[in-house]
């Protein structure tokens, strides 16, 4: 039983797009031969058994021949196998029971490729040749395969289309890398939090206290541009008793 994995090993990048086998037409009359080397024995069965040993030996050897003929075709015909990439084209001759051929031309050579359909049973049954052809003069024939002209199609389609890249250079490709300024950022929740809390024991007040917080604020403002210095006198605010809020400026 033909495998794919058995004849070829697969590339990065490589996609399989038609595998294809000679046209089972071509078989047919070996078929034909085997089946009847292997039933017409039976309609004559007794009588060759009467004729002794000899009629028993053509009875075993028209049946023997004729599975092994039917075997073999099956399993030539199996082997016989074209392989079309969008890398290159392999075909594969199956030359013996336990032997086979592998021959291959990659599209990086730039080959020609044409395809052949002769006869009236061939143009019927859609029988014909693909060859490709190298640049160096080196050439591979499929023969008698089933519809050469879609094939010869799918092989111009397959040279016409460059070979993707590698999966690791695609995905840097497809993804390049971005530099991003850092930026830093300074956060001071105690500060936003202190403000907030501030702001909300301000809304709890009337307006004379709002108006002593004013006052308040307005006497102890020190300009940020200036700050003070070493010999400079800093007022000192005090709570007074009668004042639990601190509402009252009194200073020394």
């Amino acid at each position: 039983m033909f495998k794919l994995e058995d004849v070829m090993q697969l590339k990065p990048g490589e996609v399989v797009r038609l595998v294809t086998k000679r046209h089972v037409a071509t078989i047919l009359p070996k078929l034909l031969l085997s089946f009847i080397l292997i039933v017409v024995p039976f309609f004559f069965v007794f009588a060759l058994f009467q004729t002794g040993p000899t009629g028993a030996s053509v009875f075993i050897a028209s049946v023997g021949v004729g599975i092994y003929l039917a075997c073999r075709t099956l399993i030539l015909w199996d082997g016989d196998t074209v392989v079309i990439s969008n890398q290159r084209f392999v075909a594969v001759v199956q030359t013996g029971l336990f032997s086979r051929t592998v021959t291959e031309i990659h599209f990086s050579d730039h080959p020609e490729s044409s395809w052949k359909m002769s006869g009236l049973l061939g143009r019927l049954l859609q029988i014909g040749d693909v060859t490709v052809t190298a640049p160096g003069g080196r050439q591979i024939v499929a023969s008698r395969i089933a519809h050469p002209q879609y094939v010869q199609t799918l092989l111009k389609d397959a040279m016409a289309v460059p070979p993707p890249a590698p999966p690791s250079i695609e995905r840097h490709a497809e993804q390049p890398v971005k530099l991003v300024p850092s930026v830093s950022v300074q956060t001071e929740p105690a500060q936003t939090e202190r403000i907030a809390h501030l702001q909300r024991q301000l809304s709890l007040l009337d307006d004379a206290s709002l108006q002593r917080v004013e006052q308040a604020l307005k006497v102890d403002q020190i300009p940020v541009s200036t700050p003070p210095s070493a010999g400079d006198t800093i007022p000192v605010r005090h709570i007074a008793a009668d004042d639990p809020k601190g509402m009252k400026p009194m200073y020394e």
